[in-house]
């Protein structure tokens, strides 16, 4: 969604809204990092989701923001991940 305004896109696609594939981006490439790291405003995109009482799937294509941690913290960084989508996913409720 290059140059779109994601909120009003997930307004308007709403009836057909059934899976969202997550990550962050820096809008001349897809970054495949975390929401929040980057340009994606979620908290806009959280309050759209809401609004629409979307129930779908989230799934991140995020695998980029283990790139640069060392082996040994890829576990405490799949936990941050957890944690992470556990916060979009209670903002696109309500929560």
């Amino acid at each position: 969604l290059v140059n779109e305004d994601i909120p009003a896109f997930i307004r308007g696609a709403a009836p057909r809204l059934k899976a969202l594939h997550v990550h962050d981006v820096t809008y001349s490439n897809d970054a495949h990092t975390l929401p929040y790291l980057l340009n994606n405003d979620f908290k806009k995109i959280t309050d759209a989701l809401y609004e629409i009482g979307y129930d779908g799937d989230m799934t991140f294509e995020a695998g980029a923001f283990f790139r640069k941690f060392p082996d040994s913290l890829l576990p405490a960084c799949a936990r941050f991940m957890c944690e992470v989508g556990r916060q979009l996913a209670a903002a696109a409720q309500g929560k």
